[in-house]
């Protein structure tokens, strides 16, 4: 190692000509690298043995044996080459010093045992001399340590994930079907009415006017039609005695028949004004949460005019839409017998709310549309859940769950143990020689804290889940076998779910 370096100090001095400005003095490089030769045949026969030898063993004292080393040849130049007497005089070539033996300068010898010291270091440090120094000692490293594990097996299902909207069932508009002041309002805004609630009454008396000229209209065509049913009779009694005349006759029964349609007429009247005086009173026609009051009291309100609006709240529905792909693979599971298309069976969805970790609220599938939205391409999908707690408010935004396959027995290892190599995902797995193998594999959806795997990978093979960066392909490892467990606590998140958490 160190006579590496020596030789590397010669192949510097012999590249540079211009050494003749370190050493001080002129003359060709021979001349100029005789100085140097007897240090270095001295340190190569005498010094470097003894070293080589004491550094073997311990490939770390490579690092204090170079500190030594330079320590050594900095005294040593220092006090051979150095003049114990110097003078002002400057150690240059000219015709004042042509007599005079060469010697270099204090800055020169610096300068030289610097150039040894890098170059020594460089010697010690470099891969080479590691690699031959490790053959010397006719030994390896040994191989690395890693944690090992085999995966874990569990049935589960996978899910489909959709963000969407919830929106009322029913939702009521509700205006004034006749026209009026509106004298009351008897609800709050935005409580909860049940159906037949009183909520709106506008000014009965022109409604109640309508009503009492309608009834008496209905007296007068009552009376009316008495007469005339007085008057057939005695024609017809006249005829029948042929003392009346058969025209008689038959006007008597014309206005008799008039006078029956007149108190219908009337009849209806009332009816009419009585249905309008009840439509001066505005009921809730469904049950839900009532919205805020639209038009004040006192204004005129007309058929046109939006008073206020009511939405169903319990039960609510949830739209979302599913992609093309999505679709055609429910499809194509509902062919095999894997999964039940939604549309025939009412498949078991979740939903969670902002700020929500659990799947708690439960709900069913009621509906897919017919077509695809052309230009989405998605197609739309509602389900309808409970709301006892009222905490569901149409509008709000949610996250649905949607089982996406059927019953299957799946491979878990950590995420952890998943190495990316370009556009591949593998896994290294340990065989029993203790040989490190690479495995390229499908992965699928993260289950608790464990990643599936699909393909690539069986459960009895053991695969590094610690220790990953000190192995590689076809590498001697001592493994460490342990067991992977599935934490529970995360099966709130996203990801597929095992049979034992369903209902």
């Amino acid at each position: 190692m160190i006579k590496g370096g020596l030789l590397q100090i010669e192949q510097l001095s012999s590249q540079h000509d211009e050494l003749s400005l370190v050493t001080g003095y002129p003359g060709t490089r021979n001349e100029r690298l005789g100085w140097f030769k007897p240090l270095a045949n001295f340190l190569n026969r005498a010094v470097l043995p003894p070293i080589e030898f004491l550094i073997r063993p311990v490939d770390a004292l490579a690092p204090l044996a170079n500190i030594a080393i330079s320590a050594t040849l900095i005294t040593t130049a220092s006090r051979k080459w150095v003049p114990k007497k110097m003078t002002t005089r400057k150690f240059y070539a000219g015709e004042h010093c042509r007599n005079m033996t060469p010697r270099p300068a204090p800055q020169t010898v610096a300068r030289l045992a610097y150039l040894m010291s890098i170059a020594l270091a460089g010697a010690l440090f470099s891969p080479i001399a590691g690699q031959k120094a490790l053959a010397q000692q006719g030994g390896s490293r040994p191989p690395p340590k890693v944690i090992v594990a085999k995966p874990l097996t569990e049935r589960i299902i996978d899910f489909d994930y959709f963000t969407g909207q919830f929106q009322a069932r029913q939702t009521v508009i509700i205006q004034a079907r006749v026209q009026g002041y509106l004298r009351e309002v008897h609800f709050e805004e935005g409580a909860v009415v049940e159906e037949g609630d009183l909520l709106f009454t506008l000014d009965p008396r022109p409604f109640e006017a309508e009503v009492a000229q309608a009834k008496a209209n209905l007296a007068l065509a009552n009376a009316g039609r008495d007469l005339a049913v007085s008057n057939e009779s005695r024609a017809s009694e006249l005829l029948r005695r042929r003392v009346g005349t058969q025209s008689d006759a038959d006007t008597a029964q014309a206005e008799l028949a008039q006078a029956q349609a007149s108190v219908g007429v009337a009849q209806a009247q009332v009816d009419t004004a009585e249905l309008n005086l009840s439509f001066s009173k505005l009921t809730a026609p469904i049950s839900g949460r009532i919205s805020a009051v639209r038009v004040d009291r006192g204004n005129l309100v007309t058929t046109a005019s939006v008073l206020t609006n009511i939405v169903a709240v319990d039960p609510v529905e949830f739209t979302f839409e599913a992609s093309e792909a999505q679709y055609l693979r429910y499809q194509r599971l509902a062919k095999d017998g894997s999964r039940s298309s939604s549309r025939n069976f009412q498949n078991e969805v979740s939903v969670r709310l902002t700020g929500e970790q659990d799947w708690s609220r439960k709900g069913r599938m009621t509906f897919v549309d017919n077509v695809l939205d052309a230009n989405s391409g998605t197609i739309e999908g509602r389900a309808v859940f409970d709301n006892q707690d009222r905490l569901l408010t149409p509008g709000l935004y949610g996250r649905l769950r949607l089982p996406a396959s059927g019953l299957y027995d799946a491979v878990l290892i950590p995420d952890a143990a998943v190495v990316s190599d370009q556009n591949r995902k593998i896994v290294y797995v340990v065989n029993d020689k203790g040989v490190v193998e690479s495995r390229a594999v499908q992965l699928g959806e993260l289950f608790e804290n464990l990643r599936v795997v699909r393909s690539g990978l069986t459960a009895e093979e053991r695969v590094v889940v610690e220790g990953i960066l000190r192995v590689r392909a076809n590498a001697q490892v001592d493994p460490t076998e342990r067991e992977l467990e599935i934490d529970r606590d995360r099966g709130k998140a996203d990801g597929p779910q095992s049979t034992d958490q369903e209902g």
